[in-house]
C-alpha cells in the first residue's frame, strides 16, 4: 500500500487500506492501514478522513502499538502527519503539538529523525517560513548523506531551493528544478502537486512569471490527471491569485 501511495495512485492505496480495515487485523496492520489511509487521503483533498485515520493511528500509538520497517518509522510519522493534517484544517497549535509529540518519540531513532525534520520542513514551506525551511532543508540534506538515502537530500534540495529563492537568490529557484527532476526520477510521485507549486512560487519571486503560471497548470492537472492536490492552504490561495482556477 505504501509503495502505491508514493508512485503516484494514492487513491488505490486508500482504497487497499480501507479493505484491509474492513477485516479483523492485527494492531500493527491496522495501525499501517490507518496510515496509508489518512496520507493518501491528505494528498487526495480529502480532509475529514485523513483526520480520522490520524486520529485512530494516534489512539493505536498510545497503546504502544508502532511499526518500524525501513524508510517507515511509525509512531514518528502518524504523528507528524497528523501534524501536517492540523495545519491544513487550521489548527496549527495542535499541528505544532503534534510535531513536538512527533520530535519526542524520535529520540535516538536516526529514521525518526529524519521524518520528524521533513515534516518541520514541510510544515515551514506550507507556512510561508523560508528561513525556518532553509535550515530544516540543511539537516534533511546531513540526514540523507548520513543515511545514504538520496531522496532526503533531492527534496531538501527542492525546499531549499524555494527558500533561497524567496530570500531573494534567484537561483534557488533553478536548483528546485533541478532537485524536483532528480526525485522524479526515482519513480517516487507523491507531493508533486505542492512541489509544483513551490517551484512556480519560486520562479515568481525570480520574476519568470510565464513559468510560474505554467507551473501552477502543471500542478492543478494533477488533480484531474491523478486525483491529487496541494495540501498547503497557502499555496493553493497564492496560485489561484495568479491564475484563476478556470484559467
Amino acid at each position: 500500500m505504501i509503495r502505491v501511495t508514493l508512485t503516484g495512485h494514492a487513491l488505490q492505496a486508500a482504497a487497499a487500506a480501507d479493505v484491509v480495515l474492513a477485516g479483523e487485523t492485527l494492531p500493527v496492520a491496522r495501525f499501517s492501514a490507518h496510515f496509508v489511509r489518512g496520507f493518501a487521503s491528505r494528498i487526495t483533498g480529502r480532509t475529514a478522513v485523513a483526520r480520522e485515520a490520524f486520529d485512530a493511528m494516534e489512539a493505536l500509538a498510545a497503546e504502544g502499538v508502532d511499526v518500524q520497517i525501513p524508510f517507515f518509522a511509525g509512531a514518528v510519522i502518524g504523528a507528524a502527519e497528523a501534524a501536517l493534517q492540523a495545519h491544513i484544517g487550521g489548527d496549527d497549535q495542535r499541528a505544532d503539538t503534534l510535531l513536538a509529540t512527533a520530535i519526542r518519540r524520535a529520540a535516538g531513532s536516526e529514521q525518526g529523525l529524519v521524518t520528524a525534520a521533513q515534516h518541520q520542513m514541510w510544515l515551514a514551506a506550507m507556512r510561508g517560513d523560508p528561513e525556518l525551511a532553509r535550515r530544516l532543508a540543511a539537516d534533511c540534506r546531513t540526514w540523507g548523506e548520513r543515511l545514504d538515502v538520496p531522496v532526503y537530500g533531492q527534496v531538501a534540495d527542492l525546499v531549499g531551493g524555494w527558500a533561497d529563492a524567496m530570500l531573494g537568490d534567484t537561483s534557488g529557484a533553478d536548483r528546485a528544478d533541478s532537485a524536483f527532476d532528480d526525485y522524479t526520477a526515482t519513480g517516487l510521485r507523491v507531493d508533486l502537486p505542492f512541489y509544483l507549486l513551490l517551484r512556480a512560487e519560486a520562479h515568481m519571486s525570480a520574476g519568470r512569471g510565464l513559468w510560474s503560471r505554467e507551473l501552477i497548470r502543471q500542478s492543478r492537472a494533477l488533480g484531474i490527471d491523478r486525483g491529487e492536490f496541494c495540501s498547503s492552504p497557502r499555496l493553493v490561495a497564492w496560485a489561484a491569485s495568479q491564475v484563476p482556477v478556470d484559467g
